[in-house]
C-alpha cells in the first residue's frame, strides 16, 4: 500500500500524493502482527520510559529511522562484504563450543534463501560509519562486552576488567575477534585481545578501525561470475535487493510502528475495559504472548543482557519476514503483469485474425 509497493525512496512518488499516504492507522481488532511485535519489543526494550512518554519515543524513532535509512542511501562508496565461516578456518582449542557453528548456520537456511540476493556490501559497516561517534562507541562496546560474557560465562565481567584474568587466551581471543568479525562482516585482526585486553580498549580499538577502513567506489565494483564446485546447486535467484530496497524495508519499520494508537494502548495496558468486554479491543495473538514469555524468561536469566540480545534477534526476524513479504509482492506483481499481457495479447489476436480473413 502506498509508498510500501512503489519501493520508492528519498522522493515522494505517484502512489504518495499527500501526508496522509505515509501513515497506515490500523483500527481493526486483528492489526498487522508486524506492528503489534515491533511496538511489544520495542516496550520491553524500553521498558523503563515511562508509559506517557513511550508514544512520543516510539515517534521519534521512527522518524529517525526514515531520516537515517535516507542518509545511508546517499552514501558514496560501499564496504566489501566479507563472509567469515565461524569456526572453519581455526583450529578448535579447549572447551570450543564455536567449531562446528559454520556446519549449524548451514541447516537453518530455507528455499527462500537461494531466491533472494543482496548486495556484496556490509550493511553493519556501512550503519556503523554512519553513526554519531558517540553511538558508535556505545553500540561497539555493547557487542564486545555482550560476546564476551557469553563466551566466557562470565555475567560479572565489566569494561574495565582484564581479560586474561578471566580465563581469555590467545587461541579463545583470536576466535572471538572471528566472531565479532562475522558480526560487522569485516575481517578483524585476531590479535587484538592480547594487545587490548580490556572490553573499554578493545571496543575503543574497534571504533577507529572502523573509520580507518576505506570505501571502495561504486563505479569500480565490477560484477564477477561465481564458480560453483561439482556438485553444488546454482541457486535460482528470483528477486534481487539493492542497497535502495535493502533500506526500503528499514524505512518500514518505521511504518508499521508510527500513529499506531490502538495498538499502542493494547501493548501499555491502556485499553478501555468496556471495548475489551465487547470484543472490540485488539487481539494478542499467541506470537505476541509467545514474546512476552520469552522476555519474562530472559529477565530471569543469569545474564542481564539476555532481554537485550532477545530485542536484537527478533528485531531481526521481523525485518527478515519483511524482505519475505516484499519478494511475494514483487512476485505477486510479476504474475500479474503477465497475466494482463497473455490477455492483452489474446484479446488482440482475437480481433486481429477475423480482420485477416476478411481481406
Amino acid at each position: 500500500t502506498g509508498k510500501l509497493g512503489s519501493e520508492e525512496l528519498g522522493r515522494r512518488g505517484l502512489n504518495v500524493a499527500s501526508m496522509e499516504h505515509l501513515q497506515g492507522v490500523q483500527a481493526s481488532k486483528d492489526p498487522d502482527l508486524a506492528s503489534h511485535l515491533l511496538l511489544q519489543v520495542s516496550r520491553h526494550l524500553l521498558s523503563h520510559v515511562p508509559a506517557e512518554l513511550f508514544p512520543e519515543t516510539i515517534k521519534w524513532a521512527c522518524y529517525a529511522i526514515g531520516h537515517q535509512a535516507i542518509k545511508l542511501h546517499q552514501t558514496d562508496g560501499y564496504y566489501p562484504q566479507e563472509i567469515i565461516p565461524v569456526g572453519k578456518d581455526m583450529p578448535p582449542h579447549p572447551h570450543d563450543k564455536l567449531h562446528c557453528l559454520f556446519k549449524e548456520m548451514d541447516i537453518y537456511k530455507t528455499r527462500t534463501d537461494s531466491m533472494m540476493t543482496f548486495p556484496e556490501e556490509s550493511m553493519p559497516m556501512l550503519t556503523l560509519t554512519g553513526m554519531p561517534s558517540h553511538h558508535r562507541h556505545v553500540f561497539l562496546t555493547a557487542e564486545v562486552l555482550v560476546t564476551m560474557r557469553q563466551a566466557l560465562d562470565s555475567p560479572a565481567i565489566s569494561t574495565d576488567d582484564h581479560l586474561k584474568f578471566q580465563g581469555l587466551d590467545a587461541s579463545a581471543g583470536a576466535q572471538l575477534m572471528e566472531v565479532l568479525g562475522a558480526e560487522i562482516e569485516h575481517r578483524l585482526p585476531l590479535h587484538w585481545p592480547n594487545q587490548h585486553g580490556t572490553v573499554a580498549a578493545l571496543a575503543q580499538q574497534l571504533g577507529s578501525h572502523v573509520m580507518e577502513v576505506k570505501k571502495e567506489a561504486l563505479s569500480e565494483k565490477k560484477e564477477e561470475k561465481k564458480t560453483y564446485a561439482k556438485g553444488e546447486e546454482k541457486p535460482n535467484s528470483l528477486s534481487i535487493f539493492n542497497r535502495a530496497a535493502v533500506m526500503r524495508v528499514i524505512q518500514q519499520v518505521g511504518y508499521l510502528m508510527r500513529d499506531q494508537y490502538k495498538i499502542m494502548d493494547s501493548v501499555l495496558g491502556l485499553q478501555d475495559e468496556e471495548s475489551t468486554k465487547k470484543g472490540e479491543g485488539v487481539r494478542q495473538g499467541r506470537f505476541v504472548l509467545m514474546t512476552d514469555r520469552l522476555f519474562d524468561m530472559a529477565d530471569r536469566a543469569p545474564h542481564d543482557h539476555c532481554s537485550f540480545v532477545l530485542a536484537v534477534v527478533l528485531f531481526h526476524m521481523i525485518i527478515r519476514a519483511l524482505v519475505l513479504r516484499l519478494l511475494y509482492h514483487r512476485a505477486a506483481i510479476s504474475l500479474q503483469k503477465r497475466y494482463r499481457y497473455l490477455k492483452k495479447k489474446k484479446k488482440s489476436r482475437n480481433a486481429v485474425a477475423p480482420a485477416i480473413c476478411i481481406q
